[in-house]
């Protein structure tokens, strides 16, 4: 596991640098084959702690730690890192840099490199390319705006989503070629559309036209195909077309989390509940920590019927965020399933109007009372009524379920 770098810059602004540095390195790393590398959103979940090195380890699975940091000074940065063996506490590498910031993305490069082939020497023989990390830009200001959007951007809330968005476009103004800036767009348009953030059908015009922008850049990019696979899926319910996209995603980058629980969710969709695991399993090894990844296991066992621990992984969620919407819908399923329609009734009473779109809300309610022996024919018709819209899908969604329920 790379841990965030640690900021020794006498400016803390330049904490997005620190989380830039660390995030390439771990995609460098996660490049090479032999090579087991947790992945950001684990990582970072330490970010901040003071918890020992044994127990960070224990919790992710890994045998050595990487540790570093950074301080920037005008034109030049110290970059000091060391490698940590678990099993006896034993720092068997640290070195550090002094560079020019102009020469950034030699210095991940060189870093990178060096940190694999001592790992190599520690752990035994890997396959190591020359280079590991692509210099994304030329432009070193456009790179700095896209640091600043990715940093804004992880934190997933509408205020900082807009200061992402104005920091890519930024970035795209000095180098309109920054594929990443393209997909960071893509990805803050998305989340407002989806959260209800901001006008549905302007905002995913605006991501799809970022990801159009991409496309012509590099087809074949892991990011781009895992949003594309989430646009099929989520706007066109476009099955066969997720797949494909998602198929490439992981070809492109196998150590990829995300895509890796997208599979898990589509193989699960299409009942091929080997392979949901398979996938599942892999994404939960290099990522165990991530909320994503511990959804798609709750999916994961309640599609197999697995409820109570399916069950306690939702809990955790929803008490970690209590408006996680994923989470309170399956939780809800669950609760129908295993016939708590009491708590059923009352979990959806509690969820905000903000969250839930009335025709969904209305469609659970449906079901509750149909599987709990008491339909409610007034609420059923006018969720038929919310129906006669085509594009209505959540409409039609519980519709469905409800006309399987009753055997009609």
């Amino acid at each position: 596991v790379v841990l965030p770098f640690v900021n020794r810059s006498a400016d803390q602004a330049n904490e997005y640098f620190c989380d830039g540095m660390t995030e390439e390195i771990i995609t460098a790393l996660a490049s090479v084959d032999q090579l087991k590398v947790i992945s950001r959103t684990s990582s970072f979940f330490f970010k901040g702690q003071n918890i020992p090195i044994s127990e960070i380890a224990s919790q992710l699975d890994v045998s050595v730690v990487l540790e570093g940091s950074v301080r920037i000074g005008g034109d030049t940065l110290r970059v000091s890192a060391q490698l940590i063996n678990v099993e006896d506490d034993s720092h068997f590498w640290s070195e550090s840099w002094d560079r020019k910031m102009d020469n950034l993305f030699e210095v991940q490069d060189e870093i990178s490199v060096l940190i694999a082939e001592k790992l190599r020497e520690h752990v035994g023989h890997m396959n190591i390319s020359d280079h590991l990390v692509k210099s994304p830009t030329k432009n070193l200001d456009a790179y700095e705006h896209y640091l600043k959007g990715r940093f804004h951007l992880n934190k997933w809330n509408p205020e900082d989503i807009n200061k992402a968005i104005d920091q890519f476009e930024l970035a795209l103004k000095q180098d309109n070629q920054l594929i990443e800036a393209h997909l960071g767009l893509a990805d803050g348009y998305s989340f407002l559309a989806v959260a209800g953030f901001a006008p549905r059908e302007a905002s995913w015009l605006k991501a799809m036209e970022s990801m159009n922008v991409a496309r012509e850049l590099d087809s074949e990019h892991a990011g781009l195909n895992y949003m594309l696979a989430n646009q099929a899926f989520f706007t066109e319910a476009n099955y066969s077309e997720a797949m494909v996209y998602a198929l490439k995603s992981v070809k492109s980058r196998p150590n990829y989390p995300e895509a890796q629980q997208y599979l898990s969710f589509l193989f699960g969709i299409r009942g091929d509940m080997e392979k949901s695991k398979e996938h599942l399993m892999f994404a939960k090894s290099i990522d165990p920590l991530n909320p994503e990844t511990r959804f798609y296991e709750a999916y994961y066992l309640y599609r197999t019927r697995e409820f109570e621990q399916a069950k306690s992984i939702l809990v955790g969620l929803l008490n970690q965020n209590d408006k996680n919407l994923p989470a309170l819908f399956v939780y809800l399923y669950i609760a129908i399933k295993t016939g708590a329609y009491s708590e059923a009734k009352e979990k959806l009473g509690q969820i905000p109007d903000q969250l839930m779109a009335p025709d969904e809300r209305l469609g659970i309610a449906c079901l509750i009372a149909q599987a709990s022996g008491d339909p409610d024919e007034t609420s059923l018709q006018k969720l038929q009524e919310y129906g006669e819209d085509p594009s209505a899908h959540r409409a039609h969604s519980y519709l469905f379920l409800n006309y399987v329920e009753r055997n009609d």
